[in-house]
């Protein structure tokens, strides 16, 4: 497994791609150029010399009728345009070439990456679901593949707080859920967001409702934007919803605040929908009239924290799965007087 999908940067280069990273890939032409406009340099030079006497004269005579100073000057000058011309464009191209192979190292690399990363988690639920198969029937393996061992996205940091309020006969209900949405796989996804509410609950009708806060990352939406994610559902019952965009490997923090009115004795619940590595729940009563009993829909009950009679905190034991989550009722003490 640990060499799956590896490339080698020295791969590469043995293919037949010349390693840029050799500065001598830069240096040798820039020296042949320099030679070049040095050579041009002497043929101007050789075209302006007059020798006054002796050897050089007669070799300069010589060399006169060969070749005419004019053109030894002109070839000169032309030598060091294309000196000059070779070490400014060509050294471009060359530069432009190293950023090129380069930029193709790091796209073989990130590639290697995620096809060592795929193989190795479909080998690792692959391997799973082998080891299980002899126990476990076909649709339990199916329902553990699609929402545990191939899970697109997850769920972590999952709180949920209560505040509970009487008011006008009723309970005042405001409700905050904060977690953080995470994406596990190598590709961007989309998030479905949706939170509906309940029309009714137990023939009992769900009355003033309002939605205080939303923000994904700590960008707030305004309530007109709100208002345009705003739907009925096919069962009376509105809701929001948007999607969010997940990038690969990353999450997001979603917030989400609502108020509504309940009746004295009531029950609400919550569940997730992706698989969650824990779930907290804080219920605050600030006029401890309201008595309160929490329940989970999970194999474990919640552990209760140690603090005061007005918040109190319980988190569920281990990870939730789709579908589990916490369970409260709460009633109203007739025993108070206001």
């Amino acid at each position: 497994m640990g060499n799956v999908g590896r490339i080698r940067t020295s791969d590469i280069q043995e293919s037949g791609i010349v390693s840029t990273k050799d500065e001598s890939f830069f240096v040798r032409p820039l020296f042949v150029y320099s030679m070049v406009i040095l050579l041009g340099a002497l043929c101007i030079a050789s075209a302006e010399y007059h020798p006054s006497g002796g050897r050089l004269a007669l070799l300069y005579e010589l060399f006169s009728d060969m070749l005419s100073r004019k053109f030894m000057k002109g070839f000169g000058e032309a030598l060091i345009i294309a000196g000059i011309v070779g070490m400014t464009i060509d050294h471009y191209n060359l530069r432009r070439h190293r950023l090129s192979i380069e930029d193709m190292e790091v796209r073989f690399s990130r590639m290697a990456g995620n096809i060592t990363a795929t193989v190795a988690n479909d080998v690792s639920a692959n391997g799973i679901m082998s080891v299980y198969k002899t126990v476990l029937s076909d649709a339990i393996l199916g329902a553990i593949s699609k929402d545990v061992l191939k899970a697109e996205l997850t769920r972590k940091n999952y709180n949920i707080e209560l505040v509970l309020r009487r008011k006008d006969g009723r309970v005042k209900v405001v409700q905050t859920t904060d977690s953080e949405v995470c994406n596990q796989t190598l590709k961007s996804l989309v998030y479905p967001f949706v939170f509906m509410f309940d029309k009714t609950f137990n023939n009992m009708p769900v009355d003033g409702r309002e939605i205080n806060r939303f923000s994904v990352n700590g960008k707030a939406y305004s309530r007109e934007q709100i208002s345009e994610m705003s739907k009925t559902a096919d069962s009376g019952n509105s809701m929001v919803c948007t999607d969010i965009k997940l990038d690969a490997k990353k999450s997001v923090r979603i917030v989400f605040e609502t108020c509504e009115l309940r009746e004295e004795y009531d029950t609400i619940f919550w569940s997730t929908l992706l698989p969650t590595d824990q779930m907290r729940l804080t219920i605050t009563v600030p006029d401890e009239d309201i008595d309160v009993v929490v329940e989970t829909l999970h194999p474990e009950g919640p552990d209760e924290d140690p603090g005061s009679t007005m918040a109190r905190r319980w988190v569920l034991n281990g990870a939730a799965l789709p579908g589990q989550g916490f369970l409260v009722k709460w009633r109203v003490r007739q025993d108070v007087v206001h």
